[in-house]
């Protein structure tokens, strides 16, 4: 089919681990997807993965070598689940050193390798806003030292998010207004990632559409 990718395992495999480092866990935000999955978009020749509780947001870009598709997805927290369990198996099989994988092809419905197919838990895409509004570009941040628990809170939530090897140190934003703070690296693997914590909580997909 044409909306389809080839990439990595492992790359996806950190992209929706780390997308859900973001999202909700709470079981009664289930209603909401925006807060509970993990959205996957291709375009333009990237893939980014995004996930947010409503207070903090994860998001992952990776370009691919070469154009892609556009398409995109909204794994359910279940089709997170059964997604990372079924790349680690990926891992595992090809995780030998010197071993050039095989990649997974990856659709808006389903991820195969070697005839290996997994149909994707998904929610509407709909149900996903546009998170560029709420991502920091170009704030200076204060010249007064960053709260300790604060920031001791985002490096918890980033070591969490797979593959930390990263190329480079971890560039902190950190703002006390309504302004969000933000982590950004880059990780050994290609992916770059920005960790958002938000002033205040988002409930509802308008606030940050």
């Amino acid at each position: 089919m044409n909306n389809e990718i080839e990439i990595s395992g492992r790359v996806l495999l950190e992209l929706v681990t780390g997308a859900g480092v973001g999202a909700a866990r709470d079981t009664a935000k289930e209603s909401r997807p925006h807060l509970t999955g993990v959205h996957l978009r291709v375009e333009s020749g990237s893939v980014r993965a995004a996930g947010t509780n409503g207070v903090k947001l994860a998001i992952g870009t990776y370009n691919m070598p070469t154009d892609s598709p556009d398409f995109e997805l909204l794994l359910t927290p279940s089709g997170v689940k059964l997604l990372t369990t079924w790349l680690k198996n990926w891992v595992k099989e090809y995780g030998r050193k010197g071993l050039n994988p095989i990649p997974v092809i990856l659709n808006n419905s389903s991820v195969n390798y070697c005839g290996n197919v997994l149909n994707l838990d998904v929610f509407s895409v709909s149900s996903f806003p546009n998170l560029n509004s709420v991502i920091p570009s170009n704030f200076t941040p204060p010249t007064d030292s960053p709260a300790q628990g604060f920031m001791s809170s985002i490096l918890a939530d980033v070591a969490k998010i797979p593959n930390s090897d990263k190329q480079g140190q971890i560039n902190l934003r950190i703002a006390y207004d309504m302004r969000p703070s933000m982590a950004s690296w880059v990780n050994d693997s290609g992916v770059a990632w920005r960790y958002v914590m938000m002033p205040r909580p988002i409930d509802k997909i308008q606030d940050i559409a």
